[in-house]
């Protein structure tokens, strides 16, 4: 059953390769967490995997691909759906795998993400309802929700907890992409009829643990046990990365909010060599959007999009300006730099010594 798995997963792999422009270890992901849907019995607690990035790179394409390997598949509208409506679909997919495209800031809230986070963990999976009886009185309906989750989202969550118990794929575009998610449901299908034969496979409990935060451990442990039992070596050393990434962003609260992202960013990209030693800030220089954003993506694991990232900078007051056929943040000042880190509770060295030296 071993082998079945492994090469369920590259097949899953290759296939996925024709629709996405994710790097290759983040397919691997997908299809990682696609064959763990079918072993949730085994796991009091899961992640959620969620897509994120720019509009119209494919990420729907993607989470749609994935979602065709997957276990008793639920989809789930929070945009459009009920609270009656999502509350029994969260229910419908317990021990099985909710898919939820488009999923921003829900006009119903904290009621969707309560049954999200709790969700996670199969102690706290469960949702009350007070229901009418026939004779007259009321008796409360519990419905039971743990079980694997599929997000598309546009940015990070701002909840710190949900953000710690997700495993991200940042998706690029890919314009050698050639094939839809609807041309390889077939496949996929026949895919997935192998992996439900190795539901009686057991994943040891045993594996390698990463010194890393135990919420960090705790959202990664499905894959890192099924990644030790397939003595898949490589991949290991891919998620240890990404582990390492989560970690830090989850010692430092302050990454999590998308303002607090952004002068991570710029200030990471306008620090140079100070002739002196050490390092110092240049504030003369005009910083591309994109290359702040791609700081935010490889170091925090976070995604913003150009639009969302212009908004924000203009919030804090900074200029944002086309030059060179890109949005660039120019004509930064040592007072808007210093204001903006006070406001969001950043502390820099490199900004204070910048605003020491320029009273």
């Amino acid at each position: 059953m071993k082998e079945k798995i492994k090469k369920a997963i590259d097949e899953m792999v290759n296939l996925l390769e024709i629709i996405s422009g994710a790097a290759a270890y983040q397919l691997r992901t997908a299809a990682y967490y696609a064959s763990l849907t079918w072993h949730l019995q085994e796991f009091d607690r899961f992640p959620y995997l969620v897509y994120y990035g720019n509009s119209g790179v494919g990420k729907s394409e993607l989470i749609t691909a994935t979602s065709y390997f997957c276990y008793n598949l639920v989809h789930i509208n929070a945009s459009t759906e009920t609270a009656k409506v999502i509350r029994e679909k969260f229910d419908a997919s317990n021990g099985g795998t909710a898919v939820m495209e488009e999923f921003g800031d829900s006009p119903l809230g904290e009621e969707v993400y309560s049954y999200l986070n709790g969700r996670y963990a199969r102690a706290t999976a469960t949702a009350g309802k007070m229901t009418p009886t026939q004779s007259g009185g009321w008796k409360q309906k519990e419905y039971k929700t743990f079980g694997a989750t599929l997000i598309h989202r546009l940015e990070h969550f701002r909840q710190p907890t949900l953000q710690n118990r997700s495993i991200w794929l940042y998706i690029l575009f890919n314009p050698g992409a050639y094939a839809k998610a609807a041309d390889i449901k077939g496949m996929a299908q026949d895919i997935a009829k192998v992996l439900r034969e190795t539901m009686s496979t057991q994943i040891p409990t045993s594996y390698e643990t990463p010194k890393f935060a135990p919420r960090i451990v705790d959202t990664y442990e499905p894959i890192l046990r099924l990644a030790n039992f397939l003595n898949d070596s490589e991949y290991l050393k891919e998620v240890h990365k990404e582990m390492q990434i989560a970690d830090s962003a989850f010692k430092d609260g302050q990454t999590y909010q998308p303002k607090g992202l952004l002068l991570r960013g710029l200030i990471a990209l306008l620090t140079i060599a100070d002739p002196n030693g050490g390092e110092k800030l240049d504030i003369s220089k005009s910083i591309k959007i994109a290359d702040i954003l791609e700081v935010i993506r490889r170091n925090y694991q976070q995604g913003l999009t150009t639009r969302q990232a212009n908004q924000y900078l203009e919030e804090m007051h900074f200029t944002v300006r086309q030059s060179g056929g890109y949005p660039k943040v120019m004509a930064l000042t040592v007072p808007q730099l210093t204001k903006a880190c006070l406001e969001q509770g950043i502390r820099d060295e490199l900004v204070v010594k910048l605003a020491g030296n320029n009273p």
